[in-house]
């Protein structure tokens, strides 16, 4: 191969590669949407899960794209809140203390 053609060789494979990451980078980020819609979703049912049980929901403390334990307030007593989003499978798993 001459000089010329792997110049021409290498400019085709860098533009491949960049190719490349603009089409992952654009599915990460359409994954990102999808994940953060799946957390809304698992937020308005926390919401309707506390109103099932205590009826209010003034005092309930979760926060959008959070995957962690929080704590629903009621009166004097509090009872932990255990919110499980498995990313790998896309389930959740929502348990009262």
């Amino acid at each position: 191969m001459r000089i010329s053609d792997l110049h021409n060789l290498e400019n085709e494979l860098e533009m491949s590669l960049k190719n490349i990451r603009i089409k992952k980078s654009a599915l990460i980020g359409h994954e990102n949407v999808e994940l953060s819609n799946k957390v809304t979703l698992i937020h308005q049912q926390n919401i309707q899960l506390h109103n099932k049980v205590y009826g209010e929901t003034d005092k309930i403390k979760l926060e959008k794209g959070s995957c962690c334990v929080h704590t629903l307030e009621k009166e004097s007593s509090s009872v932990p809140l255990q919110l499980n989003v498995n990313r790998a499978v896309q389930e959740c798993e929502i348990s009262l203390g």
